[in-house]
C-alpha cells in the first residue's frame, strides 16, 4: 500500500468545454445608430438622424452546450420622435469564442412608435462579443431597407448585460 498525502486536494470545477464561458438567460441594454445616406435621395428621415432604443436578448443553451441560441430577441427604436422601427433577431453566441452573430428578422419601419403607418421592411446584422468577466455583450449592428438594398443604412453600437 502506497503512502498517500491525505492533505492533497484536487480543486477545479468539472465543466463541459465552453459552458463556463457564457450563461443562458436574459440580457438587456441599449443601442443607437446614425442614419447614413446620399442627402440627394430625398428621404423622409433626415440624414444624420439618431435612432436609439432598448435591446432585449434571451438565450437558451443548445443541446450540446457549445452555443447559446437566441429564443426571444427584439430591437425597438425611434428617431426624431417620428420614425419608429422594430425587429426580431435570430442568431447564436458561440461559448468557446464568445462571439455573437445575429440577423434582423421581421424588421419594419414607419411613422410612430409603435408603428402606425408602415414604411417598409428592414434587414441587417448584429455582431458582438461577450466579456465573461463583466457578463456584458457589446458590438455593432447595421440595418437597411430591404427593397433599396443599401440606399440608406443605420449603423451603430449596442451593449447588453445579463439580467438576474
Amino acid at each position: 500500500m502506497a503512502n498517500l498525502d491525505k492533505s492533497v486536494r484536487f480543486d477545479w470545477p468539472e465543466t463541459t468545454p465552453g459552458q463556463a464561458q457564457c450563461e443562458a438567460g436574459k440580457y438587456v441594454g441599449m443601442f443607437n445608430c446614425t442614419l447614413m445616406s446620399d442627402p440627394n435621395l430625398g428621404l423622409l428621415i433626415p440624414v444624420g438622424a439618431e435612432f436609439s432604443g432598448p435591446i432585449t436578448l434571451e438565450f437558451t443553451r443548445s443541446a450540446d452546450g457549445e452555443f447559446l441560441e437566441l429564443t426571444n430577441a427584439k430591437l425597438n427604436g425611434l428617431a426624431a420622435d417620428t420614425i419608429g422601427f422594430m425587429a426580431d433577431l435570430n442568431g447564436k453566441l458561440n461559448c468557446t469564442t464568445r462571439a455573437l452573430t445575429a440577423t434582423i428578422m421581421n424588421g419594419q419601419y414607419g411613422l410612430g412608435s409603435p408603428i402606425i403607418f408602415p414604411g417598409g421592411e428592414l434587414v441587417g446584422t448584429l455582431m458582438g462579443q461577450l466579456d465573461i468577466k463583466t457578463g456584458e455583450l457589446t458590438g455593432t449592428w447595421s440595418m437597411t431597407d430591404k427593397v433599396s438594398e443599401g440606399l440608406f443604412a443605420c449603423v451603430g453600437p449596442w451593449q447588453a448585460t445579463r439580467s438576474p
